[in-house]
């Protein structure tokens, strides 16, 4: 027969207060959400199979939010860690640059401006040192501009 867990854990008077405080405004991620009910389960007395059984959560995630909570408190397991990947080449000031220019009228010679012409462009003013013609597309997707 396996083993009972052993791990326990309690909020503080603070730490319970302002957990059911962000689980009651119900104003954040649904993440930070379900990792605060984890928690408030956990000080109430459940086991983690208790908790995986009662909540849409998976055993190692119930586990997991134990440990964040044991290395930093309550602070880590409301804040999400920083996402991994490469930062996104243009900031708030390069997107209104590229808008500015696509919505201008196109150098001479063409009808209008090319994904290429545009990351061209952007290279050539030192907005960005590189930038694919992708990279432009995508960005001018996500700002909804319609070059048409």
């Amino acid at each position: 027969m396996p083993r009972a867990s052993t791990l326990q854990l309690h909020l503080t008077d603070d730490e319970g207060l302002q957990a059911r405080r962000f689980v009651k405004t119900g104003r954040h991620k649904s993440r930070t959400l379900q990792r605060l009910a984890i928690l408030l389960k956990w000080d109430e007395g459940l086991s983690a199979k208790a908790i995986a059984a009662q909540l849409p959560v998976s055993l190692p995630t119930v586990y997991n939010v134990f440990h964040r909570y044991q290395t930093g408190n309550l602070q880590a397991v409301v804040d999400d860690k920083p996402l991994s990947g490469q930062p996104p080449r243009l900031d708030a000031r390069g997107e209104a640059t590229l808008c500015a220019l696509a919505c201008s009228q196109a150098p001479d010679g063409y009808t209008s401006w090319t994904m290429q012409l545009l990351a061209d462009k952007l290279v050539e003013m030192k907005v960005v040192s590189s930038i694919s013609d992708e990279g432009v597309r995508l960005r001018l997707k996500k700002v909804a501009s319609n070059r048409g």
